[in-house]
């Protein structure tokens, strides 16, 4: 006979709330580090828990944290916010949760070269059966080629929650074979290779975008690739965190594969943002850059340029300001004069009555 278990009623000293559908619907898709993650979360609801907090409390590593919150802000358990920080902030200070797991978007600058992107329901289930699988494998060629090349690509064996994943980014996204195998290389480039959660929001933000073909693939990885480059570089000569945020990832690739910038007119904007601000704000350094590409500015030349001829106008405009200020005081002293000429000129005037001598 099995024992039977229930709520002891005084550990009900002291309580937190958790949302239902984390028992209804998460307990077998969520892991062990994703449901500590949340728990530590809740519980410490209303303050800022950092990666190396989180990472403490739970007893995994940094990157595994990451990947939980990654699934928990898809799911609308938790929300992501950027923060910004200084030269020698670190991107992994703050819980934006997730803000490691960079994916490929689009910044808010870019809007009017942005085609309209259709929004999808995150997977989730039912997922297909071990049967079903196996039928679909036998049915497709394609499948059957998508499970056994992804093996080979995230260096494992693709088990059922892996292939049942697969399949559906091939059957619910309508991503081809060929994409879906690109988005496995592209995340074990970024050491993301056992991570499902990562793969499927990449896929989930390819077919929103309609990234949906060999071609377009290959040309939003080079877009994210040029990207990673240049931000490499970039680093070196700002001393800012290696791992980018999110919010980074999307403004720096407009700034790169969109506006064609090159490293020294980035390090040319980040100068200005910091020398202005004290800081390096994202934002404001996208307002310097979107005025340069606007004015069509490419070469450092031409930024320079430019610059120095702000600063002529600038200073005609003050010598102007002073010389009007000064020749409003000469005007003032030359009336006071006129006056004073005037004064011994007739005297001082003394009225008399008729009949005094």
């Amino acid at each position: 006979m099995g024992f039977i278990y229930k709520i002891n009623p005084a550990s009900y000293s002291g309580v937190f709330v958790l949302p239902a559908e984390l028992a209804d619907r998460h307990l077998k898709l969520a892991g062990t580090v994703h449901l500590k993650t949340l728990i530590y979360i809740y519980r410490n609801a209303g303050r800022d828990i950092g990666l190396d907090e989180l990472s403490k409390a739970a007893g995994f590593s940094a990157h595994d944290i990451a990947d939980a919150l990654n699934y928990w802000v898809e799911n609308g358990f938790i929300l992501q916010n950027e923060a910004e920080g200084g030269k020698n902030a670190s991107a992994a200070n703050t819980v934006s949760p997730a803000e490691q797991n960079i994916l490929p978007e689009r910044a808010p600058a870019a809007k009017n070269s942005e085609t309209p992107r259709k929004t999808l329901p995150p997977i989730t289930p039912p997922r297909p059966t071990a049967l079903q699988i196996a039928a679909r494998i036998k049915e497709s060629g394609d499948v059957k080629e998508l499970l056994n090349e992804s093996q080979k690509i995230l260096g494992r064996t693709v088990g059922y929650d892996t292939q049942a994943v697969l399949l559906m980014l091939h059957d619910h996204y309508g991503l081809p074979t060929a994409v879906i195998l690109m988005i496995c290389q592209y995340a074990r480039g970024q050491n993301k290779a056992n991570s499902m959660n990562y793969i499927t929001a990449v896929a989930k933000d390819w077919a929103e975008r309609e990234i949906n073909n060999f071609d377009k693939a290959v040309e939003e990885l080079d877009r994210i690739q040029s990207a990673d480059r240049l931000w490499a570089e970039f680093i070196k000569g700002t001393g800012l965190p290696k791992t980018m945020t999110k919010k980074q990832k999307t403004f720096f690739t407009v700034w790169t594969a969109e506006w064609k910038f090159p490293l020294e007119i980035l390090l040319l904007a980040y100068e200005d943002t910091v020398d202005n601000t004290g800081a390096f704000k994202i934002e404001y350094m996208n307002r310097i850059l979107k005025d340069w590409h606007d004015k069509n500015f490419m070469t450092p030349e031409e930024i320079l340029n430019d610059k120095a001829e702000w600063q002529k106008k600038k200073a005609r405009g003050k010598q102007k300001s002073e010389k009007t200020a000064k020749g409003a005081d000469k005007a003032d002293i030359s009336f006071d004069i006129k006056k004073a000429e005037e004064k011994a000129k007739f005297g001082t005037l003394v009225h008399k009555k008729r009949n005094e001598k």
